[in-house]
């Protein structure tokens, strides 16, 4: 039987006994299945009640590898106690046992940890099963991956234990950061942001609004009332005693006017590969990110090149160069920008017509 079946009779079993059933039974229908299923069966490969701590403490399974030392130890608790009081104790046992990976369940959820990871437990949690919400395949997937026998044997469910890890903290970042970012934004407002604003407005009416009147309008809009697709706000007419006296902005004026050229880039290719951009200084960044990965021993030649630095300071709209302390001006004009790139390429001994960018005039 395929995992991805024993997890779905498990999930059936949950949703027949609910959180009634008791520690004895929860290992004996909901962790012991699984656990037999990825591998671990028999003495030679998983104990019961092993003992930690000088035989103070026992905890419910240890997964034992070629020799007697377990990879992996799990702790049981009946599906109605709450797991976060038991984290810290099972983390600090499997840490000083020396061990791959921990678990903590109640058979419908599974914490999973790396014990020796730096951090706050949370921040050493590589995944969080649901049983009965989450997918069977992708459940299955992770619980493969990280505890099959041979997987933990090997190693190679460690490694894959740290990719989730990392996959998951940067997920955390993100959530964290997104929200920030906005508010950066549209508090600045970001060069960047009025540069998309601008080229849309331009796309739609055919003339580009200048950078004050972006930003003024970027700061006022979050005080504005959503308004839906194609319906106007309704304003009431000011009566003319109560309009207050301020300079009148010239409107600008689109009838009988050409609609200036811009340049939007696409793509790029460079070395064989194609690579997809939104925004033309992703170019630069992008370019600069690819010969940093080849020349980073050497990268301080840039420092020769305009646009290049250490640091931010003095930047308009600057972009760190990978994971460096590099930095590169992308305020630039596509005419710059290419050159920028080209330069680049050249000081590093590549022909700058390795790099062919395509544009939407």
């Amino acid at each position: 039987m395929a995992l991805r079946d024993v997890i779905e009779e498990v999930k059936r079993e949950i949703a027949a006994a609910g959180s009634s059933i008791n520690e004895a039974d929860t290992k004996a229908a909901l962790i012991s299945p699984i656990l037999s299923e990825l591998g671990w069966r028999g003495l030679q490969r998983i104990r019961s009640e092993y003992a930690v701590d000088q035989g103070r403490l026992r905890l419910d399974y240890a997964l034992i590898g070629s020799g007697t030392k377990p990879v992996a130890l799990i702790e049981a608790k009946a599906p109605r106690e709450d797991l976060a009081g038991h984290v810290a104790q099972v983390l600090n046992y499997a840490f000083h046992e020396g061990v791959d990976i921990c678990v903590l369940t109640n058979g419908i959820v599974w914490w999973l940890y790396l014990p020796r990871e730096k951090g706050t437990p949370e921040e050493r949690r590589f995944a969080s099963l649901d049983l009965p919400n989450d997918d069977a395949s992708a459940t299955a997937d992770k619980l493969e991956s990280c505890l099959r026998y041979e997987a933990l044997t090997s190693g190679e469910g460690e490694k894959r234990a740290k990719v989730l890890l990392d996959a998951l903290q940067l997920e955390n970042q993100l959530r964290i950061e997104i929200p920030r970012a906005w508010q950066r934004l549209v508090a600045g407002p970001n060069e960047m942001l009025i540069e998309l604003v601008q080229e849309e407005v331009e796309d739609a009416v055919g003339a580009r609004p200048s950078n004050e009147q972006v930003k003024q309008e970027l700061r006022s809009i979050l005080g504005r009332p959503a308004v839906s697709q194609g319906v106007a706000p309704r304003q009431a007419s000011p009566e003319p005693s109560r309009v207050p006296s301020r300079a009148v902005q010239t409107p600008i004026t689109t009838k009988g006017r050409q609609k200036r050229p811009t340049t939007k880039v696409r793509m790029f290719h460079l070395w064989g590969h194609t690579h997809r951009v939104s925004f033309q200084y992703q170019v630069l960044t992008t370019v600069a990110d690819l010969v940093f990965d080849r020349h980073h021993d050497d990268f301080e030649r840039v420092l020769g090149l305009s646009r290049f630095q250490h640091g931010h300071e003095g930047f308009i709209r600057p972009q760190q160069i990978s994971s460096s302390s590099y930095f590169v001006e992308t305020n630039l004009s596509y005419f710059d920008m290419k050159q920028t790139c080209e330069r680049l390429l050249e000081t590093f001994g590549y022909n700058s017509n390795d790099l062919q960018i395509v544009t939407e005039d």
